[in-house]
């Protein structure tokens, strides 16, 4: 099934860049075999089960789309892109699923809500990533999430898209330190990310007040010489030494997000100073 929703923007040189790729993308592109494979080993971390809806946001040919669809049947998958041509590979699977032109830095969101919204190796192809990620939160159900992935790091990523040029050159994935900042005004809150040389996850979920990490979110960090994901509050001595006191920066996330006209830091102090220890 596919329909069109708005009309690609013409003056977005990645569309044609996409159109030209797009024949001869499952033979040039990533190895289509290889992404299934990491694709399986992560699926205990994605969170894709059965009956979830899920909107997958630059499908490209749609490589990993019927998987999607395996995996949250009996949920809808709705998969989009910019580019037609891209579009044209991925109908031409045969693939339960309903395919839509749609771009997600202009037009203005359909009709539908969902569980999950996937961005898989798309994110740094969004010329407006602030107005993707609103558009995108507008389609999620209270609690659901937005997962941003891809095979490798943000750094190893933007540096072969600067490699490539042309169209894609100036593509960037964002670093998982800016991502809170990122989705605070589109009212999501990261639950969990990861940055290292073979893996991008970013988790963020729908309905809660804030966008700063809680307490048991996750932070994808450097530390003796090897990347790492770990709970900020769950580090051994030695690494939470190198961080400020994890209870510290908890209280300090609170008292920032509990600010109220006519309230200050000092008086926030004020009325938690009998429960410190």
């Amino acid at each position: 099934m596919s329909r069109a929703h708005g009309s690609p923007p013409t003056r977005d040189p990645r569309v044609a860049f996409f159109d030209r790729q797009a024949p001869t993308w499952d033979r040039t592109g990533p190895d289509p075999d290889a992404t299934m494979r990491r694709l399986r080993e992560l699926d205990g971390r994605l969170g894709l089960k059965a009956g979830l809806d899920l909107l997958e946001v630059g499908c490209g040919t749609g490589q990993i789309t019927g998987w999607l669809a395996s995996t949250v049947r009996p949920g809808r998958v709705v998969a989009v892109d910019f580019s037609e041509g891209m579009l044209a590979q991925a109908r031409a699977r045969g693939v339960d699923a309903e395919f839509v032109l749609l771009d997600i830095c202009g037009d203005e969101p359909f009709e539908g809500s969902f569980d999950r919204v996937l961005c898989f190796h798309s994110f740094p192809h969004f010329r407006d990533q602030a107005g993707a990620l609103r558009r995108m939160a507008r389609h999620l159900k209270p609690g659901g999430q937005l997962l941003v992935l891809h095979l490798a790091g943000s750094s190893q990523l933007n540096a072969f898209h600067q490699s490539v040029g042309g169209a894609v050159g100036h593509d960037h994935l964002p670093p998982a330190a800016r991502w809170p900042a990122l989705l605070r005004p589109v009212g999501l809150e990261v639950r969990e990310a990861v940055d290292r040389a073979d893996l991008f996850l970013l988790k963020a979920e729908a309905g809660a007040r804030g966008g700063t990490m809680s307490g048991g979110a996750f932070f994808a960090w450097k530390g003796g010489g090897c990347d790492r994901s770990v709970s900020a509050c769950q580090m051994s001595q030695p690494e939470s030494a190198r961080w400020p006191s994890c209870w510290a920066w908890a209280w300090i996330r609170t008292a920032i997000n509990a600010l109220r006209p006519g309230r200050t830091l000092r008086s926030l102090a004020a009325r938690r100073r009998p429960m410190s220890t």
